[in-house]
């Protein structure tokens, strides 16, 4: 039920078999952990595939709705997972997940930063569209982090100006 370190946080949790699902709120934003591993997401292992997304999508949605209850001014997501191709257009076995995401982000009035690994390239930009319009969504951004072989350090500030929350992110050196 808390996080580990010296300053223990109060978690949520999905359930037992998703212990990777965990949520939290900080500073008038509420976190969020997702189990969505890279690889497709396992596609190779159908089922195992199927049920995880489905309690994915789950978690996400539970998320915003308790992000809008409890009026936080932005969403962090974490996953390991680039769902997007290099080119910027979604992976197929991420559709769902994404949609789910774009749904959620057009819903909340404030921010939304999905943080994630996997292809191992610094980046912070905006890659998710309305799926209707084709339309970046204004209040996205995603921070993928560094990787093997080039490990570094990325700080991400959030900052609050005019009763919204802004995300800044920088890569290490």
């Amino acid at each position: 039920g808390y996080s580990l370190g010296q300053r223990k946080i109060a978690l949520q949790r999905q359930n037992a078999a998703f212990p990777e699902h965990a949520r939290w709120e900080y500073g008038g934003v509420m976190f969020a952990t997702l189990n969505v591993p890279g690889g497709d997401n396992n596609a190779r292992l159908p089922t195992e595939s199927t049920v995880r997304t489905k309690r994915v999508n789950e978690w996400i949605t539970d998320t915003f709705r308790a992000a809008r209850a409890q009026s936080r001014g932005a969403v962090v997501l974490a996953m390991q997972a680039n769902p997007w191709t290099f080119a910027g257009n979604a992976r197929k076995n991420y559709l769902e997940i994404l949609s789910t995401v774009a749904r959620e982000t057009q819903q909340f009035a404030g921010e939304v930063l999905l943080i994630h690994g996997d292809t191992h390239r610094y980046r912070m930009d905006n890659p998710l569209t309305d799926p209707r319009s084709g339309r970046a969504l204004r209040n996205f951004t995603r921070i993928e982090v560094f990787g093997s072989p080039t490990v570094n350090w990325a700080r991400i500030t959030i900052k609050q100006e005019n009763g919204r929350v802004r995300f800044e992110g920088a890569a290490g050196s």
